[in-house]
Order: structure tokens, then sequence, then C-alpha cells
């Protein structure tokens, strides 16, 4: 053999050792790029389904807070409405015991209240107040039930009052103190 055929022996064999290592540094570099893409892409859908929960997360929230506010509308015109249906409610009740007071089954709950005032008090002395627009009736209740009428300086909307001294015990029949009272009890 002589020295071109050994030097050609010995450049197949150099170029088929450099393909060789060539394809395996290639095969190699590609094998990292492969795992280096695959690694970015698993990183940027982990950030995106982050993202999307946040995103998620918030747009439920403002939801949320949406619907609240929108319940808290309802519930106050809801509550609005009650309230103004309440007051249409007393204010006729208002005006039906204006009437009542004109007529003369008011006079004799009058009497009746104040035989109980006086069955209360027993021997104690009863000092009994008529509401003023009543101050009509004064004479005619003391005659009917032998109490001491005084007319009240305020207006209490009809009914009696009536204090016990010896006991310190004061009684209110009147129609604006049972009102309140069934103003705060009512309930639609």
């Amino acid at each position: 053999m002589e020295v071109k055929e050994k030097l050609d022996v010995f450049f197949r064999a150099a170029i088929c050792a450099a393909d060789r290592q060539s394809e395996e540094i290639r095969s190699e570099q590609e094998r990292l790029y492969l795992e280096s893409v695959e690694a970015y892409e698993k990183k940027k859908e982990e950030e995106f389904g982050t993202r999307v929960r946040i995103a998620k997360s918030r747009m439920e929230k403002e939801e949320n807070r949406a619907v609240s506010e929108q319940l808290l509308q309802w519930k106050k015109a809801y509550h609005d409405r009650q309230e103004e249906k309440k007051d249409e409610l007393f204010a006729m009740v208002k005006k039906r015991l204006e009437e009542y007071r004109k007529s003369t089954e008011y006079e004799s709950f009058l009497v009746k209240k104040l035989e109980e005032a006086k069955k209360y008090a027993k021997e104690d002395s009863l000092t009994i107040f008529l509401d003023p627009e009543d101050m009509w009736r004064q004479k005619e209740l003391a005659d009917k039930t032998g109490c001491v009428i005084t007319i009240c300086e305020d207006t209490f909307g009809g009914g009696i009052r009536g204090v016990v001294k010896q006991r310190n015990l004061f009684l209110d029949e009147t129609f604006d103190r049972k009102l309140r009272e069934e103003r705060e009890r009512f309930s639609f």
C-alpha cells in the first residue's frame, strides 16, 4: 500500500470519525434543544394557567360583588317599599282612630278604661289625664265614673293617662303609644 492509498484510508477513517462525532454532537444539541423547548413550553403553560386562574378568580369576585350590590339594592328597595306601605297603613289606621274618637263607642271605651284604672288604683288617689281634643267629654266622663279628670297639656291621640302617686305608677292607655308599639312590632 502506498502512501496515497494510506492517506486515502486515513482520510476516510478521519471523515467517518468526524461524521460520527458531528452526528453525536448534533444529536446531543437537538436533544438539549428539544428539552429546553419542552421546559420552556411547560413553564409558559404553567404561567398561562396561573394567569387564567387569577383572571377567573378576579372575574368571580367582581361578579359576586356585582351580585351582592344588586341584592343590596333590591333589599333596600323592598325595605323602602315596605316602609312606604307601612306608613300608608298606619296613616289609614290613624284616620280611622280619629273617626272612632267622634263616635259613642269611643266614649264607652273611655268609660271602660277609666273603670279599669280605678279598679287598678284601688283606694289610692288616681289622677286621670284626658287628651285636649277630648276636653268636651271631661264633665260627662267624670260624672259617669266619679274620677277626677284633668286635661293634659300635650295631645296624645286619644285614650287616657293616669297617675297613682302613692305607688309611683303611670298608666298609659293612649292611642299614640299603642300605635307606636304596634308599628314597631308590625311586619309584612
